[in-house]
């Protein structure tokens, strides 16, 4: 979609860097632009996993690519499909682990291990924008920052996957908001790390310029321990329209 942009960065917390338990950033970021579609999808992976990056990187790949299958001229059309959609997503994310934990013997211990991850997303479309997540974490429309904070006790994406073949049993789907486009101005997404941190700078056009910046920026806020956001993961996925005076139609 030709009038928005996306920037994204992601940095491991302080406390992951602690010499008597290193742990990667258990973080993840996925975004897919298409002519009449934008799917973009962050992660937080439980700090108590022992391998929760793996994932919520597998996770918001899978998702986004889900979501992004087939033409969408306006979010109504995803949420007819909704239910399915979570329901094939699980389905594939279940049979993995099933995979990986070599049948059931091992599933919830994998379930744990691995697959215990919060998501955020947005899908936009040339008429309307969709909100939806699944657990904590914070995002923001045109400045205005809602914290979905669940008092360290978030409502992870892989509880759902610990009930693998049990009929009549039913997924928890994620929440969801849906407002126009034209009212959308800036839409930012950020994991619970950076609870606290003004979020809403990243809407600066200098985060656009390079895709590195936002990173770059977490990452000094980090070294110089100026927020207390620092001691876990950050991750800032960042969106705002580009108007265009000469078309502001033009998609």
């Amino acid at each position: 979609m030709k009038n928005f942009q996306i920037a994204v960065g992601s940095v491991t917390g302080t406390s992951h860097r602690n010499p008597l338990r290193l742990l990667n950033n258990q973080d993840a970021f996925s975004f897919i632009e298409k002519d009449n579609l934008i799917i973009a999808v962050i992660a937080d992976g439980c700090g108590a996993g022992k391998h929760s990056e793996v994932g919520s990187k597998l996770g918001v790949k899978l998702i986004t690519s889900e979501l992004a299958h087939g033409p969408c001229k306006y979010c109504g059309e995803m949420l007819s499909d909704w239910d399915a959609s979570w329901e094939r997503i699980n389905s594939k994310l279940q049979k993995l682990v099933f995979d990986m934990s070599h049948g059931l013997a091992n599933f919830e211990d994998t379930v744990r291990d691995y697959f215990l991850f919060t998501i955020i997303g947005v899908a936009i479309t040339p008429e309307d924008v969709l909100i939806f997540h699944k657990g904590d974490g914070l995002y923001s429309i045109n400045g205005n920052i809602n914290s979905l904070y669940q008092e360290n006790c978030p409502d992870y994406f892989g509880h759902g996957l610990l009930r693998p073949f049990s009929p009549g049993v039913s997924i928890t789907l994620p929440q969801t908001y849906q407002i126009d486009v034209p009212s959308v101005k800036s839409i930012v997404l950020a994991t619970d790390g950076a609870e606290g941190y003004d979020i809403n700078q990243f809407t600066q056009e200098k985060y656009f310029e390079n895709s590195d910046n936002i990173r770059r920026k977490l990452a000094l806020d980090t070294k110089l321990d100026q927020s207390a956001y620092n001691r876990d993961d950050v991750t800032i996925l960042s969106i705002r329209k580009i108007e265009d005076e000469s078309d502001p139609n033009e998609w």
